[in-house]
């Protein structure tokens, strides 16, 4: 079978990634060749080797699997824990990362008014499940560089606040956070249960110990964006066999696994009635895609690299570099605007200007906790569970969340092999050389 990683994707030509036609397209028509980086930087790259699984599977595999610890969501666990070097006692498929954070923070005692000390820049996500719970989160700010959290922040915030129940924390962008393991003892030490959000960061580690093995319960997202994705769908791993028991009853059946309650009506409903079961197609693709991760991880660390050696020399770039025993996932590839080195000019005309040149480079568009409405105001809704008591917050809360925002470009994050996408990234440096002549 083609090898998909090697070559470009079907509706880009390999004559049309020779460093001369890439340069002609980008001084022509900048506008193009910013769609040919992004088209190059698409993800998931789904292979021929995803499409027969699949095939195969709706052939001969069951359509429903009931439970989550059997059939191709438990081989999704084991393999995946494998991979990763997990080595966690207990796992759990769930449709969605969300929805297994939800049963993390229910199986934790997460309930009305509990507070929960949650990392106040992340996707919404990590913590509005706590909030649906009618939670209050406590809103704890972030390394203004790396955007994760700083194990001093949460010491604070645990001595200000002594009744907080939980802590919530993910590694941003496939960041490691640094201070994960001191985070984490902080947590067994207060006897505080830690909800780890790796739904950025499979593969990455902070000095050998692969993230996921940190938190009391650690979950992972399968969502099509994700670097193992299988369209929807999330992994949840814990030591803790009354967790996982718990969890199970959240969104799954019981079937009489230790820990579950003796009631035989409890093991066959669960609790609430919900069905958080991941469906089998998604664990299959999600699997197959797994084969792939450690290549992955590799073609985007080397072109990160390459990227970001080539713009070292700009003077208002600069680049967060986790320690040589960390390794990052690369969910992401962030730059930082240094103001001081672009003589006075705002980042947004910075950006227009970069743009004008072709080169592919964003704004941060999300921004912390603190900019979406549920945080910052109180609901009138009939749907809502959300306790008015709960502490509202403003961006001055989270003065170096909203710093990180305001000063972050993001360029792509290329998955195929360097001799492949290796001439584009040189020359989207260029481009970016190129635009300094422009500066307003």
């Amino acid at each position: 079978m083609d090898d998909e990683l090697a070559r470009p994707p079907r509706d880009v030509g390999s004559a049309d990634l020779q460093p001369i036609r890439l340069r002609e397209l980008a001084d022509r028509d900048p506008a193009a060749f910013r769609r040919l980086c992004f088209r190059l930087s698409r993800w998931p790259i789904v292979t021929a080797e995803d499409e027969l699984a699949l095939s195969e599977y709706i052939r001969s595999g069951p359509m429903s699997v009931i439970d989550p610890g059997q059939g191709v969501s438990g081989e999704l666990l084991d393999e995946f824990q494998r991979r990763l070097g997990l080595q966690r006692s207990h796992g759990l498929t769930v449709n969605s990362a969300t929805n297994g954070l939800h049963a993390a923070y229910r199986a934790v005692g997460v309930g009305p008014g509990v507070r929960v000390a949650a990392i106040g820049y992340t996707f919404h996500a990590t913590v509005t499940p706590a909030l649906d719970l009618g939670a209050h989160p406590i809103l704890m700010d972030v390394d203004p560089v790396t955007g994760n959290l700083r194990y001093e922040e949460v010491l604070r915030t645990l001595d200000a606040h002594s009744d907080v129940q939980a802590i919530a924390l993910n590694h941003n962008w496939g960041v490691p956070c640094a201070d994960i393991g001191r985070i984490a003892e902080l947590s067994r030490s207060r006897g505080i249960p830690l909800i780890e959000d790796c739904s950025h960061a499979h593969g990455a580690s902070v000095d050998g110990t692969p993230v996921g093995g940190f938190g009391t319960v650690s979950v992972f997202s399968m969502q099509g964006k994700k670097l193992v994705p299988g369209g929807e769908g999330g992994l949840c791993f814990t030591d803790d066999a009354a967790l996982h028991a718990a969890m199970l009853l959240v969104g799954h059946y019981g079937f009489g696994r230790a820990g579950t309650p003796e009631d035989e009506s409890l093991q066959q409903t669960g609790l609430g009635g919900l069905q958080n079961r991941m469906h089998p197609l998604a664990a299959v693709l999600a699997r197959s895609q797994l084969c792939r991760l450690d290549r992955v991880l590799r073609n985007r660390a080397e072109n990160a690299a390459r990227l970001r050696e080539a713009l070292r020399e700009v003077p208002y770039l600069s680049f967060s570099e986790p320690p040589a025993a960390h390794r990052s996932s690369h969910y992401a590839f962030r730059a930082r605007f240094e103001p001081e080195g672009a003589d006075g000019a705002a980042l947004v005309d910075v950006i227009a200007t970069l743009r004008r040149a072709g080169a592919p480079v964003e704004l941060d568009r999300g921004g912390p906790l603190s900019r979406k409405t549920i945080y910052r105001e109180q609901i009138d809704s009939p749907v809502s569970r959300l306790d008015p008591a709960r502490p509202l917050y403003t961006d001055h809360d989270l003065p170096n969340a909203t710093e990180f925002c305001r000063r972050s470009i993001i360029l792509p994050v290329f998955s195929r092999d360097p001799a492949v996408v290796g001439d584009t990234i040189d020359v989207i440096a260029e481009r970016i050389h190129v635009s300094r002549k422009t500066m307003p």
